[in-house]
């Protein structure tokens, strides 16, 4: 088929078991913060504008540790607490909430990416001012990558439509074709 012919359309039956998510975004966030609070240790060694940036990736490295076990523990007893967990109800449900919560939070992390821009840019900052708000731009652009992965990743895949339906014969049916 010519691709610039292929139109496409969100498949909404796409199974992503929510329980098994949750676990891989806070694996994820575990890993990736342990990685984020290392290279903070090692710029706090450098000069007064690393060592700002690094105070940055301790502080939000710790933070996002602490939101991943603690939102891997709630995930948990949520589900303990559902009498059917694993329904596509209950599945469809928490998927839904879990897609407002990534929103709400990809949103955010443009406000700490500006935020940082701003105290970075304020007149009169000195090197450390201007390395926490550098370091707050970089952490809120990397929560905003990770978020928005994971919005992408929840997303119904895209399935080929295909390019039209020939008619066949005089009783209404179609066959499809790719020409």
């Amino acid at each position: 088929m010519n691709d610039s012919r292929r139109d496409t359309y969100r498949e909404t039956t796409r199974h992503v078991d929510i329980w098994a998510f949750n676990r891989r975004v806070s694996r994820e966030l575990l890993s990736w913060n342990i990685v984020n609070i290392a290279a903070g240790a090692v710029l706090s060694t450098k000069g007064v504008l690393l060592r700002a940036i690094g105070s940055q990736s301790i502080g939000w490295g710790l933070i996002n540790i602490g939101i991943a076990v603690f939102g891997q523990k709630a995930a948990n007893r949520r589900r303990e607490s559902l009498p059917d967990p694993d329904s596509p109800d209950v599945q469809a449900r928490e998927r839904r909430n879990l897609t407002r919560l990534l929103a709400i939070n990809a949103g955010l992390d443009l406000l700490y990416i500006w935020g940082g821009f701003r105290l970075a840019r304020r007149r009169g900052a000195g090197p450390r001012t201007v390395g926490i708000g550098i370091g707050i731009m970089v952490q809120g652009l990397l929560l905003y990558l990770f978020d928005k992965s994971l919005l992408r990743d929840l997303e119904p895949a895209p399935v080929e439509k295909p390019a039209f339906e020939e008619p066949i014969g005089s009783i209404g049916m179609t066959h499809v074709s790719d020409n």
